[in-house]
């Protein structure tokens, strides 16, 4: 990863893993991860995008 120094001091992907799983209330375990030179994708599969969706902004 071509990431700056900061980025690794200032954001916590298991923050944000954790957060999401929160407010979707999903429990699967099954998430997926693609890493390009300047970004992460994180992918989280449930039953439902758009509930997982309405959830996240719901909270918003």
């Amino acid at each position: 990863m071509n990431f700056s120094e900061n980025i690794y001091k200032e954001c916590d992907s298991n923050y944000v893993i954790s957060e999401i799983f929160r407010l979707t209330g999903c429990n699967d375990d099954i998430i997926r991860f693609c890493e390009g030179g300047t970004e992460i994708a994180i992918y989280f599969y449930d039953k439902s995008f758009d509930d997982m969706k309405r959830n996240i902004l719901k909270c918003g």
